[in-house]
């Protein structure tokens, strides 16, 4: 009887980390970033540990397309200066690069949203914003 709970048990968590596969964070091949899966859209979180000077983040990852980059992503990473943004991009999450060290940055044209506070407090002193912003939110610098 006891045997049969414990398989009960497993088999509830097992089901349960297949139908929330996107809380779940992941590192990507080169160990740089940490990030999370959802319908096979990718959503960078962060650095595994301390952010690199220069990162350029990749159009896909494991074969999935990048599509956003999460709330306070890099909030705070005073080492990164320069980052690269992926075309396949289509959000910048809420403080995403607050009180970064970043001081330029391109955001490519399939970016469509960028959230709360997502540069404030940050380094920057040049951006180009894409032709296709559709929504900014609140205190953007």
């Amino acid at each position: 009887m006891h045997t049969l709970k414990v398989k009960k048990i497993l088999r509830a968590a097992l089901l349960f980390l297949l139908c929330y596969e996107n809380i779940l964070a992941y590192a990507d091949d080169n160990g740089t970033l940490t990030y999370s899966i959802s319908g096979q859209k990718i959503t960078v979180t962060g650095c595994v540990d301390v952010c690199p000077t220069i990162l350029a983040i990749p159009d896909l990852i494991s074969g999935m397309p990048v599509v956003s980059i999460g709330s306070s992503a890099f909030s705070n990473s005073t080492s990164l200066t320069a980052i690269e943004l992926p075309d396949s991009l289509t959000s910048i999450g809420d403080n995403a690069f607050n009180r970064s060290a970043i001081r330029s940055l391109d955001i490519p044209d399939s970016v469509t949203s960028i959230g709360v506070d997502a540069f404030r407090g940050s380094s920057l002193v040049s951006v180009k914003l894409p032709s296709n912003l559709s929504s900014i939110a609140s205190g953007l610098f």
